[in-house]
């Protein structure tokens, strides 16, 4: 995507979070996950405090599956051995988001994207700011194309992500311009480092 394109993109985008931000109802959401956390109502202020958290829950994330985990293991093998592969998979997925790192991502990140109707390109960018806030934002912009696998067979896919009002100029202007390598090595993610930083990086997802 050329630099042009990119930066009003970056206008658009960044105005719609604009937003998303000052929405009442959001902002209790925000609240009350950051409380979850213990985490400040503005998020991290600095990366010393950043440093510590993330590794806090690290430390939390192993006492689950050290502590917790295991207390589901019965249940879990005797849905295994049942046949009840759905059954298996979806307790299994429910256990595994118990766990206080899962939870923040795959929990309350998600309910955000499906409450507010957000794409799901916004995950890195909601987890980020729950963290935090304006101070260190993750922003991604532009059509995500993935290389990825079907869960039960196996076989390579396609996965095309894009936000809720990209064009079909801006779509047929990525994957052209995309070779097979890139989508292979998932070079193919174009963003922002941070809300109040302007320069424009090339990432991976």
């Amino acid at each position: 995507m050329k630099k042009e394109n990119l930066e009003k993109e970056w206008k658009r985008y960044n105005q719609k979070l604009a937003l998303l931000f000052e929405n009442p109802e959001f902002k209790k959401d925000i609240h009350r996950i950051r409380k979850e956390y213990g985490l400040p109502p503005d998020g991290m202020p600095t990366d010393k405090q950043s440093e510590k958290f993330e590794y806090w829950l690290c430390e939390e994330q192993d006492k689950f599956y050290k502590n917790e985990f295991p207390k589901y293991r019965n249940e879990l093998e005797q849905l295994r051995k049942s046949d009840d592969y759905l059954g298996y998979k979806n307790r299994l997925s429910e256990v595994n988001n118990y766990a206080p790192l899962n939870r923040l991502f795959k929990v309350h990140v998600v309910n955000l994207i499906k409450k507010y109707n957000l794409s799901p390109s916004l995950k890195n960018t909601l987890n980020s700011y729950i963290r935090h806030g304006n101070r260190c934002m993750k922003i991604g912009l532009g059509v995500i194309i993935q290389d990825t696998r079907d869960e039960y067979t196996g076989q390579g896919q396609i996965k095309i992500v894009i936000q809720e009002d990209t064009t079909l100029e801006e779509l047929l202007k990525t994957i052209m311009t995309k070779t097979p390598s890139d989508i292979v090595s998932n070079k193919i993610f174009t963003g922002i480092k941070s809300a109040d930083c302007k320069e424009l990086t090339s990432n991976t997802i």
